[in-house]
């Protein structure tokens, strides 16, 4: 972002780990911000994952369950941690923002482990992917400088697929 913001575009027709681990290689060790596609879980640096396709993801499942005011309850649970946490003024001291953290992380676990187990119930997914992804949600806290979502790289392609 700004002026020391660096794009780099490589066409590729494949979208998988092999991509994502000669574009990234050994050498990069920043923070990768990216969605819930499967072919970023190779990348074993700090990870913000996507916080606006999750929201995304909870508001089409409540949606489609909208009669079911369990899924509704659950869903807005979910969305209630990230709203606490991007209205939360970012912590000045690393140990408040690793508190901040540390309380998101543990009640965003609660809410996975509701459902995870749960054999086709309709949040099933979603609370398995809080879990497998729980220290990659809310790195932004940790770290001011990491977005909470991938919209900017969305921003900067999508000129270039168009």
């Amino acid at each position: 972002e700004g002026e020391a913001a660096i794009r780099y575009y490589e066409y590729n027709r494949r979208r998988n780990r092999e991509v994502v681990t000669h574009l990234l290689g050994n050498e990069f060790k920043g923070h990768l911000v990216s969605d819930f596609y499967g072919a970023y879980n190779v990348y074993s640096g700090p990870h913000q994952r996507c916080r606006v396709h999750l929201l995304r993801d909870l508001r089409q499942l409540q949606e489609e369950y909208e009669a079911e005011g369990e899924v509704a309850a659950w869903t807005l649970a979910v969305r209630y941690q990230y709203q606490t946490a991007g209205e939360a003024e970012t912590p000045a001291d690393p140990t408040e923002r690793q508190h901040l953290y540390d309380a998101l992380r543990r009640r965003t676990e609660l809410l996975g482990l509701q459902y995870a187990q749960v054999k086709k119930h309709p949040c099933q997914a979603l609370a398995k992917r809080l879990l497998r992804h729980l220290d990659e949600l809310y790195q932004f806290v940790l770290y001011p400088d990491v977005p909470a979502d991938n919209n900017l790289a969305v921003r900067a392609i999508r000129a270039c697929v168009v």
